[in-house]
């Protein structure tokens, strides 16, 4: 007995590390993805595939890590688990999709499609491990709909997070700072500056020195703003975390929205 339960245990780790290796895998492609449709030359400070082996090679690279992490799921998991993969997969296209599409004239229906992109991108994967993992460990669906919440609510302040510090510091960010201003695509802190300067959008399309639109935004305020909208959805994740049993793990990733704080 003590045997067989011994041996559960040691399949279940090995199953969860497997699954974890696998939405890794999912997450590389995606990288590899947004630097090929940003034209990005620098990802974590060396330079992205797409910039030392070419975008024909990034592309490939891309599908093939999707690929072998569907294929991973597959066989940690067997076919009914297949289309949970695909799931998360189909989500970041489409939220790469999105993102091309003009997000609207208002500034509500503009604040709309970012959310929209980000839980299709950044929330996909992040739902993807919580409710991967939940379900090697077996628990109970009230649990993965707590933890589903908490991927979301987690998954959209690191996106947040991120578009602040690619406004302070691009440099510490390993990739090329303000793209997303310089694009005109519209990041959280700068749906906070158009709230409070209604003509940001006119600036931005005029084609405004980006030194200058940077300037403009953070004398605005927009980057507190952003931060406070981060620490609400950080606060949302903790309180879903809260609502489910003291198991291990649990600590940890209250610990971890401490430390995105």
């Amino acid at each position: 007995m003590v045997r067989r339960h011994r041996r559960a245990r040691v399949d279940r780790a090995a199953r969860a590390g497997g699954a974890g290796a696998a939405i890794e895998l999912l997450h590389e492609a995606s990288l590899v993805h947004d630097d090929v449709c940003d034209r990005s030359l620098l990802r974590r400070g060396a330079p992205s595939v797409a910039a030392a082996f070419g975008m024909r090679t990034a592309v490939r690279l891309g599908i093939w890590l999707a690929a072998r992490a569907i294929a991973l799921i597959g066989e940690i998991e067997a076919r009914r688990r297949l289309g949970l993969a695909f799931a998360p997969l189909r989500a970041l296209a489409e939220g790469q999709l999105l993102e091309t599409v003009p997000g609207g004239v208002s500034l509500d229906e503009r604040r709309a499609h970012y959310l929209a992109v980000v839980r299709a991108k950044t929330g996909a994967l992040m739902r993807m491990a919580c409710d991967t993992g939940a379900r090697i460990a077996g628990l109970p669906p009230a649990e993965r709909d707590a933890l589903a919440v908490f991927a979301d609510a987690f998954g959209t302040a690191f996106q947040v997070c991120d578009d602040i510090r690619d406004l302070e510091a691009p440099a510490s960010l390993g990739k090329p700072g303000g793209s997303d201003l310089a694009n005109g695509v519209w990041t959280w802190p700068m749906l906070e500056w158009l709230a409070t300067r209604p003509g940001a959008a006119a600036l931005v399309d005029a084609g405004m020195p980006l030194a200058e639109l940077r300037a403009e935004l953070v004398a605005s305020g927009a980057l507190r703003r952003a931060r406070a909208f981060v620490a609400a959805e950080l606060a949302r994740a903790r309180d879903a975390l809260r609502a489910t049993p003291d198991r291990p793990g649990r600590a940890w990733l209250l610990e971890i929205c401490e430390v995105a704080a």
